[in-house]
Formats: structure tokens, C-alpha cells, sequence
């Protein structure tokens, strides 16, 4: 549970700026529509998605409003309806005015070691004058679930580019050529839970005649994190707060493709959740 909590604070500061210190966060919202309000130590903010949520915190609910968030140490989805007010304390959510909370458990995935660092995976691209290369996905440093990814970039100059992909340290796994920035891998071929590989892109630039390369690392999922992911993803028509915390879980554990994928999902059924189109790019 420490290193889950940990790597979901480091999450929140990724997404949202500076947070608390870990020992403070209660829990994450997951979902809101409507107005409602989060009071602390005498001010008052409106309730955002991902807001990461201190206890004690105040939740003030008017009647159009619906609030889900997930407490940690409860390790619950609560669903809160207004109007309502409601106390976030370090134990427990409790409704202090309104309309009862519903819940469910929440499950958490095995994590073994420490989490990582909640760095945006931000496109890799080599420096320099003239056109550049932006390798997309797999994300550089990620970790993928897919054995045969497709492999994505992008590219000033139209071109017929080069692809390779090579187990670490230096086993080429396979090459080969695309005219679009697109690629997939031969058929016949796949990648190897756990193994780590970098994938290279390369063309020679129109303009200057000069060779443009880009280059990324990331890591295939092992068959026990493949496995945990599956039964944690919610069903298809899971409420978008269940996506939403699975969202958060995947990219906790590096996962940030297929957690990019979640937030795509999400965003084509709630356009008014301006933080998942942002998330979903």
C-alpha cells in the first residue's frame, strides 16, 4: 500500500502541480459533474478532476452536483450526490448533510520495488537544424502490454523512414522500412514479457541531405503485470470513474500508451471532462 500511495503522489505532482506531503493525501477525485466546492483551512476551490484531496477536507455539494473519489486508507470508490456536505478525513469519507455516499472496494494491483519517477513521457527527438524525428509510441521509458506495439513518430519531411527495434543490450529483434509513420513488426514476430528494448528511426533529410535519427527505450510488460492489468480493467461500460482510477494506475506503473488509451476512452464519453482530452493527446 506505501509504494502504491507514493507512486500516486508522485502522479498528482506530475499532473497537477506540487502536492502534499504523501502522509496527508486521503484519497483522488475521480469524477465530478456539476458545482461543488473543496473547503481547507479557510479557503475554498472548486472540486477538479485528479484533485488530490488532504484530510480533513470539506466537500460542499450543490444539487446538480456529483462527486466520486477514491480513499486510500478505506481503499473505497465513494459516489457522493448533492446537495451534501461532506468531511474527508484520514479514515473515512463521511456525509455530513445529504444524501448517503455509495461505494465499492477497490482493489490494487502487486507492485514489487520501488515506483517510478511519474516523469511525462515526453516525446524523444533529436536536436539540431533542420527537420526532426518525434518518436511517439511505445513511450520512451514506458512500459507496454502489447507484444506487437505499433511503433509511431512523427516527422517535419514526408520520407521513406528506417525502423529497428533491438532487445538490450544489442539483439536486433527486426528492421525494416515504412513510407508512412507508422510501423509494425513483421509478421511472425513478437516482443518477450519483461525484456527491455530501445526502437531507433531514422531518414535522410531532403533539405540537407543530412541523416535524422531518434531513439527510445521502454520495457514489455511481464506475464504476472500483464495479468494484474487485465483483472483490474474495468469492464466496457464501467462507470468513467472506474476508468478514470485505472487510468491513474496505469500510468503509475509506467504503462502510459495503454493509459493514454483509457483516456481517450473517457474523453469520447464525457467531452466535458477538459483534463481527459488534455491527458487523452
Amino acid at each position: 500500500m506505501k509504494s502504491f500511495l507514493m507512486g500516486l503522489a508522485l502522479l498528482a505532482g506530475a499532473l497537477a502541480g506540487p502536492a502534499a506531503a504523501v502522509d496527508e493525501v486521503a484519497g483522488m477525485v475521480l469524477d465530478v459533474q456539476g458545482n461543488s466546492n473543496v473547503q481547507r483551512e479557510g479557503a475554498r476551490s472548486k472540486v477538479q478532476l485528479l484533485d488530490y484531496l488532504t484530510a480533513p477536507t470539506r466537500l460542499v455539494l450543490e444539487a446538480d452536483a456529483r462527486v466520486s473519489l477514491s480513499h486510500y486508507k478505506a481503499r473505497r470508490l465513494y459516489r457522493l450526490t448533492g446537495p451534501a456536505q461532506v468531511l474527508v478525513g484520514a479514515d473515512q469519507v463521511q456525509v455530513l448533510q445529504g444524501p448517503p455516499a455509495s461505494s465499492q472496494a477497490l482493489a490494487e494491483p502487486a507492485r514489487q520495488g520501488t515506483p517510478g519517477s511519474g516523469a511525462t513521457p515526453a516525446a524523444v527527438k533529436m536536436r539540431g537544424l533542420g527537420p526532426e524525428v518525434r518518436l511517439g509510441s511505445p513511450a520512451a521509458n514506458g512500459v507496454v502490454l502489447d507484444l506487437r506495439p505499433e511503433f509511431q513518430w512523427e516527422a517535419v519531411e514526408p520520407s521513406s523512414y528506417q525502423v529497428s527495434v533491438v532487445e538490450l543490450p544489442q539483439r536486433v529483434v527486426a528492421s525494416g522500412s515504412s513510407e508512412r509513420r507508422g510501423w509494425q513488426l513483421p509478421a511472425g514476430v513478437a516482443l518477450e514479457p519483461g525484456k527491455d528494448y530501445r526502437w531507433i528511426v531514422s531518414y535522410r533529410s531532403a533539405a540537407d541531405g543530412m541523416l535524422r535519427t531518434a531513439s527510445a527505450e521502454f520495457r514489455v510488460a511481464s506475464a504476472d503485470e500483464s495479468g494484474s492489468m487485465q483483472r483490474l480493467r474495468p469492464a466496457p461500460g464501467a462507470a468513467v470513474d472506474e476508468w478514470v482510477w485505472y487510468a491513474t494506475i496505469l500510468r503509475e506503473h509506467q504503462m502510459y500508451d495503454e493509459a493514454r488509451r483509457a483516456w481517450q476512452a473517457i474523453a469520447a464519453r464525457r467531452p466535458d471532462l477538459a483534463d481527459a482530452h488534455s491527458l487523452a493527446r
